[in-house]
């Protein structure tokens, strides 16, 4: 078998192989050509007509297809045939989309990436005639009933059954099965679940035979999808630039929808993580366990269990992501989404079934859940400091934020300058939930945060302002970050800036930044997302007291000089603007501050911080300007 060539990304339909292989071609060195396979197949795509859904291909029957996958793998675009089926103004723009993506991949020397679902059952051809590099896409089988359910997708078996060397090569021991489902046309739960079933055990049996197949889990990418994608991408040989990456955060971005209508169902752009759950919201008892006693015994060699257990993080992030959704979970069973492998299938192999230790070589997923009891049994705790003066209008919902975080381990800790305006009411509200606080007279913002870690004991320290928030997940993932990464000190996210009344009036420009680029005025760090080790806050620490405004970016530095600041581009927190906060009513006072660091570290007079802060105070009536016009419109 080949080892390079085409790529081929297949699976059920609805189990992400659209989003991977989009993704997977987002770096420009695969063209993108979607389902040749599909008896809906574009002409100038593909010649050839295709009868069946998942139409299978072996040597018995390849001339019919050989030649159509050779020029379509030459990037040789029928335009004669294609403008022959054109019927609609649709048509003419997938026509100038497709004939432009195989000039591309002709003139750019593309490597093919065919996304194909309904080239599932022909694997072995695909890999023995074309030396294809074969992805396959998993997705737990209550998840993908529940897709089709939503959809109203139903599975007509006569195109399995009418494939008589499928049935021979495969299929036959099904027969009865799908013959019973003619009976029951509108059955989409029975249908999903014996199709799931039929395809993921085919899956089983290549892999048993030795084909290298590259399995990934769609849960594994929708919880990390910037690790997931970048493991993908190494396995393919393909370079994870980093306009790939930019693609793998937009398209699972928790700012994207938690479901897409369906009349986007196509689309690749969803809140990825919220996606694992949505399916709880679809299904009955009922149905949850129709499906599994049809799916039971594959499921078990992709996911260790039907019922494997989240690592705590995602199950605290489940509850919560029902909670707003629906109030309630609509579903029954202990089964929930997301599955860490464990050893079930290795303690109970089937002679029927291909070795877990096969699974285990093709399955990336044991290294995207450094949360996972089997690779963190104890989780590190997260103490977060939330200084506070009369900011009563905004703490509520900062307290908020990091009381209902998914992550199960934060001692919260909340340092009042003496308020008069009505939060010590709010904080007293929350008292039973907070781990220390305090409302007295102190010396600023700085003094009340070097307070607060001064009482912290986690393993891993943030602050958050009165007027700021977190996302859920803010925590969860940087923590995971963090224990994925122990030789990084500090990491941190992007951030949306908010108007006084909560509506998203920008976005901070976070990039990543290091020692070197701090000294020169590249900060890019959003505070209210930063997350370090509390033994550099020790080490370093605490805050400079005679700093009003750039206590932040002074404590940057020093980290920053010891160990690898990272930015991990995901949405983790609020920046609120508003009039009364320092970054309208005193940023002419950052500057003047960063220089002090500036000379502190040795800086010359003639650097480019310097030119910077001196084009930035030429510059401060505009800058003043467009913040209050901003937060005013």
């Amino acid at each position: 078998m080949v080892e390079a060539g085409p790529i081929l990304v297949t699976g059920a339909h609805r189990t992400g192989t659209s989003w991977v292989g989009k993704m997977l071609c987002a770096s420009g060195e695969a063209a993108y050509i979607s389902e040749p396979l599909n008896v809906w197949h574009r002409r100038g795509v593909f010649r050839t007509p295709v009868q069946h859904w998942y139409t299978y291909i072996c040597t018995d029957n390849e001339d019919h297809y050989l030649p159509a996958y050779q020029q379509l793998l030459s990037f040789r675009y029928h335009w004669w045939d294609e403008m022959c089926s054109l019927r609609s103004r649709k048509d003419i723009l997938r026509m100038l989309r497709d004939g432009g993506i195989f000039l591309r991949g002709r003139i750019f020397h593309q490597k093919p990436l065919l996304k194909d679902p309904f080239a599932v059952f022909s694997i072995p051809w695909f890999m023995d005639r074309l030396g294809c590099r074969v992805v396959v896409t998993v997705r737990h089988p209550v998840a993908f009933a529940s897709s089709l359910k939503r959809l109203g997708w139903q599975f007509d078996l006569t195109d399995l059954l009418a494939q008589p060397l499928l049935l021979r090569d495969g299929l036959e021991i099904f027969r009865p099965d799908m013959e019973k489902f003619l009976e029951t046309p509108t059955d989409i739960i029975g249908q999903a679940a014996l199709l799931w079933r039929m395809i993921y055990g085919w899956i089983v049996t290549l892999q048993s035979r030795g084909y290298p197949l590259i399995v990934v889990r769609h849960e594994d990418l929708s919880w990390q999808p910037i690790e997931g994608f970048r493991q993908l991408y190494r396995q393919l040989d393909l370079r994870y630039t980093e306009k790939a990456q930019r693609a793998v955060v937009e398209s699972s971005s928790a700012e994207n929808p938690k479901e897409l209508s369906r009349e986007k169902r196509h689309s690749v752009r969803l809140d990825s993580r919220s996606n694992l759950v949505n399916w709880r919201k679809r299904l009955s008892e009922e149905e949850v366990e129709r499906i599994r006693l049809v799916t039971e015994d594959v499921v078990e060699l992709f996911y260790g269990s039907w019922e494997a257990d989240l690592t705590p993080a995602l199950s605290a992030r489940e509850d919560n992501i029902i909670d707003q959704t629906s109030g309630n979970t609509s579903s029954g069973g202990n089964l929930k989404a997301g599955y860490s492998p464990s050893s079930k299938a290795e303690e109970n192999p089937s002679p029927n079934r291909s070795t877990a230790e096969i699974r285990d070589e093709n399955l990336i997923s044991k290294t995207l859940h450094p949360l996972g009891e089997e690779s963190k049994p104890e989780l590190p705790l997260v103490s977060i400091v939330t200084p506070s003066f009369n900011q009563g209008r905004f703490l509520e919902k900062t307290i908020q934020s990091v009381l209902n975080q998914d992550y199960p381990k934060i001692e919260y800790i909340i340092v009042d300058g003496g308020s008069t305006d009505g939060s010590l009411d709010i904080i007293q509200r929350y008292a039973d939930r907070l781990a220390w606080w305090v409302s007295e007279k102190d010396h600023g913002q700085t003094d009340a945060i070097n307070k607060g870690f001064a009482k912290a004991t986690g393993e891993i320290f943030a602050w958050l302002n009165s007027d700021d928030t977190y996302y859920p997940h803010a925590v969860t993932e940087a923590v995971e970050y963090l224990l994925a990464h122990p030789e990084v000190g500090m990491v941190y996210g992007d951030a949306h800036l908010i108007d006084e009344e909560g509506r998203v009036v920008g976005k901070f420009p976070a990039r990543q930044t290091d020692y070197q680029r701090l000294r020169s005025g590249y900060v890019h760090i959003p505070q209210q997302t930063a997350f370090f080790r509390a033994k550099l806050w020790r080490l370093v620490g605490p805050l400079d007291p005679s700093f009003f405004f750039a206590m932040d970016y002074d404590l940057w530095v020093r980290i920053s000089k010891v160990a690898p600041l990272v930015y991990v581009p995901r949405l983790w927190a609020s920046f609120r603007l508003h009039g009364s906060g320092k970054t309208i009513s005193a940023d002419d006072r950052c500057w003047p501050e960063m220089l002090r660091v500036h000379y502190r570290e040795g800086g010359a007079w003639f650097s480019p911080i310097v030119i910077k802060s001196g084009i930035r105070r030429l510059a401060a009536p505009y800058l003043h300007w467009k913040r209050r016009r901003m937060i005013n419109k």
